[in-house]
């Protein structure tokens, strides 16, 4: 009993920061600028040209340390063939900055009709076939700052919404990789999975919407609505995680919530359904990593 309520009370505030975050997504400010993100406090950035804004604490070189060609309505030159503008946008204006040192850091700012899930599946495509590797994500459907990497080269993807147009903010420069350890990928609103989610591990619910998805090297997090009961939601989990080997260790109800608790050599699983407000059950799955 001592265990099943350690499991619970776990369960309960993990739901509570669920929908904290639910609430910071409504609380988004207004006013933003192009470039802006959800959250950039772990999220390696370019130091933005001068006289740009950015999110980067880094500040920009002083002229005198630097050459910057602007070019307007144009990509700067050097820009690689491989990440080619978003379909139909417009280009505002390049920039080609190198330091004393030969560092070159290439900029474009862009602006498309488009939605920034739109513009994410489109950079995830283009930087999947150029060979970077995603570092860091912070999406939702009014934001969007990644991070990718190539070698000793970074890429930053900036997006933000405003009406109905995406602005769109690239960067290019030299920059050291992320430790996998640090990286960390989060959609949040967009009904999508991020890239490299061990779906296998915790897999969606055939019949349900997905809401919010996060991954790292140390967990597995997805948010679900579905219209179907509860028991038929716990049964397709006990199904999946019964075959796939996984032990059952505890099931509870605490107040209207219904948990499964699995554990393995991989981590530890726990699958929580309770009812929404809008008459929908709510699933929320997390997946703790153990670490190797």
């Amino acid at each position: 009993m001592i265990r099943i309520g350690l499991v619970l009370l776990g369960i309960l505030a993990l739901a509570c920061n669920l929908g904290a975050c639910t609430e910071k997504k409504a609380e988004q400010p207004e006013g933003q600028t192009a470039g802006s993100s959800p959250s950039t406090a772990k999220v390696k950035q370019l130091p933005p040209p001068p006289g740009q804004g950015g999110h980067s604490s880094t500040a920009a070189p002083s002229a005198s340390e630097t050459s910057a060609i602007s070019t307007a309505g144009a990509l700067p030159q050097g820009w690689p063939a491989e990440l080619s503008p978003y379909p139909g946008a417009s280009i505002v204006r390049g920039e080609r900055i190198e330091n004393e040192k030969g560092d070159t850091t290439l900029s474009a700012t862009l602006v498309a009709r488009a939605t920034v899930s739109e513009v994410v599946d489109y950079y995830e495509q283009q930087t999947d076939s150029a060979n970077y590797e995603i570092q860091q994500a912070m999406v939702d459907p009014v934001n969007a700052t990644m991070v990718y990497a190539q070698g000793d080269k970074l890429l930053n993807v900036d997006c933000n919404l405003a009406e109905d147009e995406v602005t769109i903010l690239l960067a290019l420069g030299p920059g050291e990789p992320i430790p996998p350890e640090a990286r960390e990928l989060a959609y949040m609103g967009i009904g999508r999975l991020p890239p490299a989610f061990r779906e296998d591990l915790l897999p969606l619910y055939p019949n349900a919407e997905l809401i919010d998805a996060t991954c790292s090297s140390w967990e597995y997090r997805h948010l679900q609505a579905s219209e179907e009961s509860r028991e038929e939601i716990l049964n397709y989990y006990r199904k999946h995680y019964d075959h796939a080997g996984w032990h059952a260790e505890q099931e509870g109800r605490a107040e209207d919530q219904d948990a499964l608790l699995y554990t393995s050599s991989t981590g530890e699983i726990t699958i929580t359904v309770n009812a929404a407000p809008d008459g929908k059950q709510e699933i929320v799955s997390q997946l703790l990593l153990i670490a190797p």
